[in-house]
């Protein structure tokens, strides 16, 4: 049996030899790309052993998402169950709707009344400036804004 294994085998023999000679020569002129394609491939090895060593990290902030999400609503449900139970709801803007909140909102800007503008007659660029404010309309200064002494420029020099 043994000898019948020998013959057969022989063959397979006589053809590695050259062939091993071959992939020796053909290790040695692709050992560049080899090391190259080795070192990327760690590269990325390496970036997807950190993201998989990450995974603790992905469940832990998962899960305070999730705890998150879950007591706004509970807050946002039990703060709309107590409003309504304690009567304190806004029944005069909810039954105008948003559009007649915005058209009030746009009449009490339009009451403020802004500072007028005084066109310089002198100049011939016709600058626009703010008039000064009168002292009447001045609040006093309250506070340590009332305590502090203002510098006046010297001119003297």
């Amino acid at each position: 049996v043994s000898f019948l294994g020998r013959i057969l085998i022989f063959p397979l023999r006589l053809v590695s030899i050259p062939l091993s000679y071959l992939l020796s020569a053909l290790r040695i002129v692709f050992a560049p790309a080899i090391y190259l394609v080795a070192y990327i491939t760690s590269w990325f090895r390496a970036i997807f052993d950190f993201i998989i060593a990450l995974q603790p990290l992905y469940t832990f902030l998962a899960t305070a998402a999730a705890v998150g999400i879950f007591a706004g609503f509970t807050l946002a449900t039990s703060s709309s169950v107590i409003t309504s139970y304690l009567g304190m709801q806004d029944n005069g803007s909810t039954s105008q709707g948003p559009r007649s909140r915005a058209s009030q909102g746009k009449k009490s800007l339009s009451s403020f009344s802004t500072p007028s503008l005084k066109d310089d007659s002198s100049s011939n660029e016709g600058e626009w400036y703010w008039p000064d404010p009168s002292p009447s309309r001045r609040r006093p200064a309250t506070g340590l804004l009332s305590q502090t002494i203002l510098e006046e420029e010297d001119d003297s020099d």
